[in-house]
This record gives structure tokens, C-alpha cells and sequence, in this order.
């Protein structure tokens, strides 16, 4: 259930999303390793993310994501993150090589405990060919809940402009 719930949630902010941008699309898939604020971790929580990204304007990325991560703990059960929602990208400088920072707030779930996601994001961004782009970057935020947590995490991956 909490699966389809994410699922409609991100479908629906897709598609009012595709309605309102008129700029450039991007598919963003890549692997993450996050190193979550819980007791008996045996590690850092690695997963994947994919997002749909729209141009806004120049500098700006709007767009909606999805993420799954999972860990082992001491006592050998596991930790799983599943988490959708919406994300944005500023631009500062342009070129082939260039900063970026976002934001992103989305709906999550640890073990079946709703929570809510809360980040900011910063990264490297090159671009190869006006249509492929490879990334590289950190994160830092909350999910806010019961069983909610603090969390830093690596990311990278690549764009593709549709």
C-alpha cells in the first residue's frame, strides 16, 4: 500500500509538473549512500535515486523524485527508506562545469512509519552533449516523524534530456 501511495503521490506531481514547465526534461537516475542519525547501523544506507526534472527558466530545475535506501542492523533485520516528492535546482554559473544547490521535500517511509522528508542538496554538474550529464554531490536532512532521523549522503549520476 505505502508503495502505490508513493507511487500516485509522484505520478500526480509529475504530470501537473509537465503541465507547467516549458523548458528543457531530464531523466536523473544514479546510486546513493546516506549515513543515517539511528542507533545499531551496521553502515551506511545505500540505495538509488531517479528523478524527472523540468526546466523552469534558465537557472532553474523543477521536477519530482523518488529514492529507496536500505541498511542492515546489529541484531540482522534491515532499515528501509522509500521516499517521493518534489525537488528543485538553482543554477549560479553557467557553462559545461557548474554548481548547483536545491532543496527537496517529499513524503517518506522507514519500516512502514510515515515520515517527512526535508533536504538541502548541492552538486557538480558537467555536462558532456547538450543531451547526457553526469553529477556528483551531497545531502543533508531530516525525516521528521516517530521514528524519524537525521542524515549526510554522497550521490552521483547522470541526466539524459528527453
Amino acid at each position: 500500500m505505502k508503495r502505490f501511495i508513493l507511487g500516485a503521490f509522484a505520478v500526480a506531481a509529475l504530470a501537473g509538473a509537465s503541465f507547467a514547465m516549458e523548458g528543457d526534461k531530464f531523466l536523473e537516475i544514479g546510486p546513493t549512500a546516506q549515513f543515517v542519525s539511528e542507533d545499531a547501523l551496521t553502515g551506511p544506507s545505500i540505495g538509488g535515486t531517479g528523478a524527472f526534472l523540468f526546466g523552469f527558466n534558465d537557472k532553474t530545475d523543477l521536477g519530482v523524485y523518488g529514492s529507496f535506501h536500505t541498511v542492515g542492523r546489529d541484531n540482522g533485520s534491515s532499515v528501509e527508506t522509500f521516499a517521493a516528492g518534489v525537488q528543485s535546482w538553482y543554477t549560479a554559473i553557467g557553462g559545461d562545469i557548474r554548481p548547483q544547490m536545491g532543496g527537496r521535500l517529499g513524503i517518506a517511509t522507514r519500516n512502514s512509519n510515515p515520515l517527512v522528508e526535508l533536504a538541502a542538496q548541492a552538486r557538480g554538474l558537467v555536462e558532456l552533449t547538450p543531451e547526457f550529464r553526469l553529477y556528483a554531490g551531497g545531502i543533508a536532512g531530516a525525516d521528521l516523524g516517530e521514528h524519524g532521523a537525521t542524515f549526510l549522503g554522497i550521490d552521483f549520476g547522470a541526466q539524459i534530456r528527453f
